[in-house]
Parts: structure tokens; C-alpha cells; sequence
């Protein structure tokens, strides 16, 4: 096992070590890589607890689950990071997510759908945006 380690800042802007443990070598490549899994894993937490509640569907059969529900989710959650994006690019994020940037806790799927909830309590339609932005 190897140990990969780098220094950051935490929200008070103090230095902090943050370190994972890998089966692979402790190397660049290997801390580019692990930021990717990181990003898997907010996608996974986006389906679960942190907006479609996925676990809470009741859905226990694999097969009726992709049927049903696979497509339109992941329909959903690109054209809900979508949005996100587009409400980043204008400037309308501390709308929806205040505080410092240090302290954003939204991942880019949570802005999505705080963006829809914000204009459903104006009563207005969410802007169908499907401009996929690098």
C-alpha cells in the first residue's frame, strides 16, 4: 500500500494535509485520478440522498429498475448540471448557494435542482438549457 498525500487549505484558510491510502503508485497521475473517483462518488451521493433519493425508490428488481427509471435519470441529472452551469456562468449561484466560496456545500446537480425550486417558488418555468460547457 502506498499513502498519497498533498497540503490544501481548510475554510479558515489554515493549511491542512489530506491523505488516501492506494493500491497504486503515489504519484501525480495517481491524485489526478482520485479527483475523478471523487467526483463519481458526489454523482452517487447526487442519485441518493442528495436529490433523486434513488434508495428510497423501493424498486428491488435490476432489470425494471434500469427500464423505468435509468434513462430519465440520467436525462434529469445531465440537463439539472446543465442548468447548474449556466446559473455559475451568469453569476446567479449566490443566489442559491451563499457564503464565501470556501464554503459552498452544492454539488453541481444540488444548484440544478435549488435553481428549479428557486424559480418554482416564483412560479416560473426552468430555462431548458442544454449547453454541455467544458
Amino acid at each position: 500500500m502506498n499513502i498519497l498525500a498533498w497540503w490544501a487549505k481548510d475554510t479558515e484558510g489554515k493549511p491542512i494535509v489530506h491523505a488516501v491510502m492506494t493500491n497504486l503508485p503515489a504519484n501525480w497521475q495517481t491524485y489526478r485520478h482520485g479527483g475523478r473517483r471523487m467526483w463519481i462518488e458526489t454523482v452517487f451521493r447526487d442519485w441518493q440522498s442528495g436529490g433523486f433519493h434513488l434508495d428510497e425508490s423501493g424498486v428491488t428488481d435490476r432489470r425494471r429498475f434500469c427500464a423505468l427509471l435509468l434513462l430519465p435519470l440520467v436525462i434529469a441529472y445531465v440537463w439539472l448540471v446543465a442548468v447548474r452551469r449556466w446559473v455559475v456562468k451568469r453569476g446567479y449561484r449566490h443566489l442559491v448557494d451563499d457564503g464565501a466560496a470556501r464554503s459552498w456545500k452544492y454539488s453541481l446537480f444540488q444548484i440544478g435542482v435549488a435553481w428549479k425550486e428557486r424559480l418554482g417558488s416564483y412560479t416560473q418555468a426552468l430555462p431548458m438549457v442544454w449547453i454541455l460547457y467544458r
